[in-house]
């Protein structure tokens, strides 16, 4: 159960932030509400809601039901596939540190510069503190 501390906050101590139900409270907000609640989160928070992945993703970009071996996003430039793949190949790494992966590019340069070191790619998707 919340509870309310000083000025109205929640205390931090409540269930786990839900980051769809959090965003649709904050953009039903008029914009000087929305910029006090912005300011009064801590750097922390703030770090977390621009690096958040899960809950932010369009539907083409979640990983599909079930069980299976591929995953096949067939869609133009911009759609956002080597941040889906980065941060799902990035989440499977940390489940299973152990697991065996593979990473299919053109080619090996290609692979490295896009899949890896791009601003979308494994290395900006993984969680601070990871590599």
């Amino acid at each position: 159960m919340s509870k309310k501390g000083k000025r109205g906050k929640i205390d931090e101590e409540e269930a786990p932030w839900e980051p769809l139900a959090a965003i649709n409270a904050l953009v039903a907000l008029d914009p000087a509400d929305q910029a006090r609640v912005l300011d009064e989160l801590t750097s922390h928070q703030k770090a977390e809601l621009e690096t958040r992945w899960y809950g932010f993703e369009h539907n083409g970009q979640r990983e599909p039901p079930g069980r299976w071996r591929v995953w096949l996003i067939r869609a133009g430039r911009g759609f956002g596939k080597t941040r889906a793949g980065a941060e799902w190949l990035s989440e499977q790494a940390r489940r299973m540190p152990k697991g065996r992966f593979a990473l299919v590019g053109a080619n090996t340069d290609d692979a490295r510069r896009v899949m890896i070191e791009g601003p979308s790619g494994l290395i900006a998707a993984t969680t601070r503190g990871t590599i």
